[in-house]
């Protein structure tokens, strides 16, 4: 097993949105949380591979970016040069048992991240690094971390413990059977490297099982699969991977990352005990990231909304799917810019073109309107006939029917208030139009729904629905507030105020409680309490600070 796994690789990076995420920011309860989960012994730490480890650390620390000889180019990071600052053997075997380690095995991993639980897991997501976290027969661990100002240098450090024998039972599969949080792709980040994909990098996740040394498993394949079928995926077992050899470890990944909500079964096939075996669960990859803006992105061509509300699969086909930083969508055509995010750059067909994220984008169709590529504060969109004005922000000058005529840019424009369900209506002196909700005249605002209505300029304008809290008409106007219990207000006028206020303690509405002996200022029972301090005010039923 030592020649299997011990220095096994040299670069690990975690993937982005890793889950799960241990529970405690130590390597070594994140090391037992993950073994936890898998069905595993529990690993305690041992000081002299802590030493061991730590050793490691201070000679890459002193020597790598600074001494060619002993750091530099073609020498692992896993081996150390006798005679350079810090050296206390070559390898792993030689560097633990000079602090005095006298194990059956040993086996080391390294990372680049000065961070243990992210390291543990960045080596839990590859394939051979996995060994160093989910071996059944690995028994105790040493940790060590650190990093040099000078270069930015960080690194992490393991070396693990290898019993002889391992309970039978415990076979590790990652990701465990009916994980619900699995990231849909790995980035390769490994040395040495597993078979690349034919596509390159990501692939999927690299799902596993680790079987003890003794037991007799001997996989010769596997699939992973989801509702539509296997998907192209390669194996990886001892006897086709020399990385893996005197290992009782398989592999499996797909050629491409996996998609997003949804479900896949992995199958191990085989023997063992002398008969066929077969080895299979499933897992779900969830939308691993938080979606930007509108809920969406992409995987490969297919764009994806990740809201559970109303999620759905759309094949963006002989259209290109583009992440943008505002979300994902299906666009005609792939065209670059390296203009700002937000920049207007010109005009597609009659659509107003921006620059997104390194994309031109379009942003509307300038409907009536046609689009102006080169106006004299940019591109815009311009009343048919063209017609210069002076404003170059927006200025609302009157209604054309349910057109809203303004001057924006150097042009007159239109908007549509008939696309929002909305009247074109103007001021009482005639020199401002906007878009209202209503063609009737007002002197207050009022409510519908969650909408607040407002009273503008003699007639009913639509604000934006509450996003919290409910629709409030104070006075005149018609606002967005939130609860009484929450708002900062004394609404009942009685003194106290939310929480403060007995009728909010008893669950109801901040309303009609009034003045009484527990807030009127007077000390009305002469205990040297009086009001909220006594405790018979304590009771929202009860009124009487009476003892």
């Amino acid at each position: 097993m030592l020649a299997g796994f011990a220095g096994c690789g040299d670069e690990v990076a975690t993937p982005p949105g890793a889950d799960p995420k241990p529970k405690d920011p130590n390597a070594l309860d994140a090391l037992n949380d993950y073994r936890e989960m898998m069905g595993l012994s529990v690993v305690v730490e041992n000081a002299k591979l802590v030493q061991a480890s730590q050793n490691h650390v201070d000679y890459f620390l002193t020597n790598v970016g600074v001494n060619e000889t002993c750091a530099g180019e073609g020498i692992s990071p896993h081996d150390e040069v006798s005679g350079c600052p810090g050296f206390t053997g070559e390898g792993p075997g030689e560097r633990t048992g000079y602090a005095g380690y006298s194990g059956a095995g040993v086996a080391e991993c390294m990372s680049f991240v000065n961070d243990g639980p992210q390291a543990i897991y960045g080596w839990l997501a590859t394939v051979y690094h996995r060994l160093c976290i989910a071996s059944p027969e690995i028994f105790e661990m040493g940790f060590a971390k650190g990093e040099r100002s000078e270069g930015n240098v960080k690194v992490d450090v393991i070396e693990v413990g290898l019993a002889s024998s391992a309970d039978p039972s415990h076979i590790a599969r990652w990701p465990v059977p009916d994980a619900m949080d699995v990231p849909k792709s790995w980035d390769g980040l490994e040395n040495p490297l597993p078979p690349t994909p034919p596509d390159g990098y990501p692939s999927g996740p690299i799902v596993s099982v680790i079987y003890p040394p003794a037991d007799d498993a001997n996989i010769s394949d596997a699939t992973i699969s989801d509702h539509t079928g296997d998907v192209a995926s390669y194996f990886l077992s001892p006897e086709i991977d020399p990385n893996l050899a005197y290992t009782n470890a398989y592999f499996v990944y797909s050629h491409k990352p996996l998609t997003e909500r949804r479900t896949y079964t992995v199958e191990f096939t085989g023997t063992r005990g002398g008969s066929a075996w077969n080895d299979s669960w499933s897992f779900y990859v969830p939308c691993e990231r938080s979606m930007p803006k509108d809920g969406k992105a992409c995987n490969g061509n297919t764009l994806l909304s990740c809201d559970m509300s109303e999620p759905f699969d759309t094949d963006c086909a002989e259209q290109f799917c583009i992440d943008y930083p505002g979300g994902a969508r299906c666009v005609d055509e792939v065209v670059t810019c390296n203009q700002a995010d937000g920049e207007f750059i010109g005009c597609i067909d009659n659509g107003l073109v921006y620059c997104l994220g390194g994309y031109q984008l379009v942003e509307r169709d300038c409907g009536i309107d046609t689009c102006i590529p080169d106006g004299p504060h940019g591109p815009t969109c311009a009343s048919v006939p063209i017609t210069t004005c002076a404003s170059v922000e927006q200025d609302k000058l009157r209604c054309e029917g349910d057109l809203l005529v303004y001057c924006e840019l150097g042009y007159l424009q239109h908007r549509d208030c008939t696309d929002e369900s909305l009247f074109c209506q103007v001021n009482s002196t005639g020199d401002n139009g906007f878009c209202a909700a209503s063609q009737a005249p007002c002197s207050a605002g009022r409510c519908a729904g969650d909408v607040p209505i407002d009273c503008r300029y003699g007639w009913q304008v639509a604000e934006p629905i509450c996003p919290t809290g409910t629709c409030a008409v104070l006075g005149n106007n018609a606002s967005c507030r939130l609860p009484p219990c929450e708002d900062g207000d004394d609404n009942d006028n009685d003194g106290w105020t939310d929480d403060a206020d007995p009728d909010c303690a008893g669950g109801d509405d901040e309303v009609g409680f009034g003045v009484t002996e527990c807030n009127d200022d007077v000390n009305n029972d002469t205990d040297e309490e009086k009001d909220s301090a006594d405790p018979e005010c304590s009771d929202a039923s009860d009124n009487d600070e009476s003892a």
